[in-house]
């Protein structure tokens, strides 16, 4: 299956090149659609911060991926999804073609 994850541009180079990594709790975080993936970066936004987002294809078996129920469903519209560890490189594309970029204003 492919979810999305998104990220600051910035990470782009080194997640390609190291595949994700897992934050605090273990877990690495997904969207079903870029746009819902940009969501859950743009809450992190200040009032007028300006940012450029990066949203990463993942392609991860099915098995792998979980239903996240820590946010508010209501608020974002959108399911979130997670998969427990690092995600490999070789789940990622390696074309960068492939990766999206949005510039956003909060």
């Amino acid at each position: 299956m492919t979810l999305y994850h998104a990220t600051e541009k910035e990470n782009v180079f080194s997640i390609l090149h190291n595949g994700l990594k897992a934050g605090f709790d273990g877990r690495v975080y997904f969207a079903d659609s870029p746009e819902n993936a940009m969501k859950f970066l743009f809450i992190k936004l200040r009032k007028g911060e300006e940012k450029e987002i990066a949203v990463i294809p993942v392609n991860i078996d099915d098995y792998k991926v979980n239903l996240s129920d820590d946010h508010n469903k209501e608020y974002f519209k959108c399911d979130a999804y997670y998969a427990d560890g690092d995600i490999e490189k070789e789940c990622l594309s390696q074309n960068l073609s492939d990766v999206l970029l949005f510039k956003v204003r909060k």
